[in-house]
């Protein structure tokens, strides 16, 4: 893309209808927006993030990481927590051995 702000209104607008597809169809949001990206990237070689954003790329990225894993933080509920004991042993045993094997492979 020629234009960076050009290029942020269509991921923008893009990400917009990937969430309200999702909203409408009662998926996780994550789904649609990891198709639309791949989509918009890989796939079709619309957007280039490095060649949009350039040396900024990485600094947005920290900044967008921060801001999920706030917002994910305030809606914890610590009640939901005893649920998640069994998938967090399951990805311990399990999980780190495999990745560890995987790793070292």
């Amino acid at each position: 893309m020629d234009s960076i702000a050009l290029a942020m209104a269509m991921v923008a607008a893009l990400g917009v209808a990937a969430h309200w597809l999702a909203w409408r169809f009662h998926l996780p949001a994550i789904i649609t927006l990891l198709v639309t990206g791949f989509v918009l990237g890989p796939v079709l070689h619309l957007v280039n993030p490095l060649e949009t954003l350039g040396p900024l790329m990485r600094p947005l990225i920290s900044v967008a990481v921060a801001i999920i894993l706030f917002e994910g933080g305030l809606h914890l509920r610590f009640e939901t927590l005893h649920d998640a004991q069994k998938s967090v042993r399951r990805l311990i045993i399990l999980g780190a051995p495999i990745g560890w094997f995987l790793i070292s492979a």
